[in-house]
């Protein structure tokens, strides 16, 4: 009888090791199943979170409204793409097209391949075989850089205004913003020519 009742003992005991173990297996293997779906949600979070600022820091088709210090110019600069950069410091541009306009009259237009707008320097540049018309002027260089601290325009890289009456080459150029009086700069290897048509 009392070997009996050890048997038994001894199967309960087993039963309950049996039973302990697992349950002990199934709580561990719940929690790294959880551990798991967390760590999934937050690499999704992370992940979309991620995207919403890259979409933030890129834009198309955008139209940029730029006034110069007494707000009597003001520029329409449109663009392809805008991609944000530095913190807001620094935003880049393609295929910019601009028109100016004093006081709601257009007075000339102009285009590039890129542009960049630097919001410590507060000067906007555009690059690549810049056009700008004015009546009936064509000036072509291959760099532009509006100073808005002193709202002067300048070009670099070779210039060339092209009027019916002239054709004025030079290395330089610069000017108020509304391109009224401009002055051309050449080097001592290229002197700035003018040359009557």
């Amino acid at each position: 009888m009392y070997f009996k009742d050890k048997k038994r003992i001894i199967f309960a005991v087993i039963l309950m090791v049996v039973i302990a173990i697992g349950v002990g297996f199934s709580i561990y293997h719940e929690s790294n199943r959880m551990s798991e779906n967390q760590n999934q949600n937050q690499n999704q979070n992370e992940n979309q979170q991620e995207n919403n600022n890259q979409e933030s820091d890129y834009l198309k088709q955008i139209d940029l409204v730029l006034f110069n210090n007494d707000k009597s110019i003001k520029w329409n600069l449109d663009s392809e793409k805008l991609i944000r950069e530095d913190d807001g410091n620094l935003y880049n541009m393609d295929k910019p097209q601009f028109k100016a306009f004093e006081n709601d009259q257009q007075i000339y237009t102009g285009q590039g391949t890129k542009a960049m707008y630097n919001n410590n320097l507060e000067e906007i540049s555009l690059e690549g075989d810049i056009n700008i018309n004015k009546e009936d002027l064509l000036l072509e260089t291959e760099t532009i850089i509006w100073n808005q601290k002193d709202d002067t325009v300048s070009g670099k890289k070779g210039v060339k205004l092209t009027s019916p009456e002239l054709v004025i080459t030079a290395q330089e150029f610069s000017g108020p913003l509304s391109l009224n009086k401009i002055t051309f700069y050449g080097t001592q290897a290229g002197q700035a020519k003018v040359e009557w048509r």
